[in-house]
């Protein structure tokens, strides 16, 4: 069956080759409370760790919350990821008015609020769904899962983000996909496809040590780790915003960097 992990839609649309394997939960070692408990996935697994960690209003306060997000839940999984285009009309084509403008007007009148709002701002504000039901292990683990989806607390996670999650965690009949072999394995397999169908050339295991630009500040191309100079007159860094202007570009275009990077050397 199709599977809600974008990972996998993703390798599923391009014909990408994945050896895949499912799980039903993992393993958190909890420093507050200094045990060790697993998360299952699944409508009800987690009322049993809420009733053991939450206190004697922890599972009511969790029902509460999955209750009243559920509209904001909704739209979040409403689109499907392989749905969204960069190119506007496209957008309006395949996500927008197929999918998105029913979901948020359902949800809306269902939660009372504009949902696009719960969607596009912290994901913190799920809890104004529910105000009389704040438990502290329950805030704790809204934290965890945006955490692991940003690296930022609730209050700095977009609500979307983390509604999808609690979609997908929670859903019946749950279960996570894995890449057999990691995310190495499912790197090679798009480089391998992206070759075949593209005919240019992707190299893996090739770490970027610097980006190269001439005395006018126009980019030549890349240093690679082992030496090796490629060069390009475009350079697109998926690297972080930090890596690309203080470790690629050197010195950095930036004033503060570059000065720092000078005081380094």
């Amino acid at each position: 069956s199709p599977s809600t992990s974008p990972l996998r839609q993703v390798m599923d649309a391009c014909g990408v080759e994945v050896d895949w394997v499912t799980y039903s939960g993992w393993g958190l070692h909890d420093l507050k409370a200094e045990e060790r408990w697993r998360m299952t996935v699944g409508p009800d697994a987690f009322a049993d760790v809420m009733d053991k960690y939450g206190g004697p209003e922890g599972v009511a306060a969790w029902r509460a919350l999955l209750d009243a997000s559920e509209p904001v839940v909704d739209a979040a999984m409403a689109c499907p990821p392989m749905a969204l285009r960069a190119d506007p009309l496209g957008f309006c084509a395949t996500a927008l008015f197929p999918y998105l403008l029913p979901a948020i007007a359902s949800a809306s009148f269902k939660a009372r609020r504009f949902v696009p709002d719960l969607l596009t701002g912290a994901s913190s504000m799920l809890f104004d769904l529910a105000p009389d039901t704040r438990n502290e292990f329950l805030d704790r683990w809204i934290d965890y899962l945006a955490f692991a989806l940003s690296g930022l607390p609730a209050d700095g996670t977009v609500g979307a983000a983390v509604a999808y999650t609690l979609g997908d965690l929670h859903r019946p009949n749950s279960v996570l996909d894995y890449p057999v072999g990691g995310s190495g394995a499912v790197c090679e397999a798009l480089a391998a496809s992206v070759s075949e169908k593209s005919g240019c050339d992707v190299r893996t295991r090739s770490p970027v040590d610097e980006i190269l630009v001439d005395e006018r500040g126009k980019v030549e191309g890349v240093r690679l780790g082992d030496g090796s100079v490629v060069k390009c007159g475009t350079v697109v860094s998926n690297a972080d915003t930090w890596t690309t202007a203080a470790k690629l570009l050197r010195p950095s275009a930036l004033p503060n960097v570059k000065d720092w990077q000078g005081a380094r050397e």
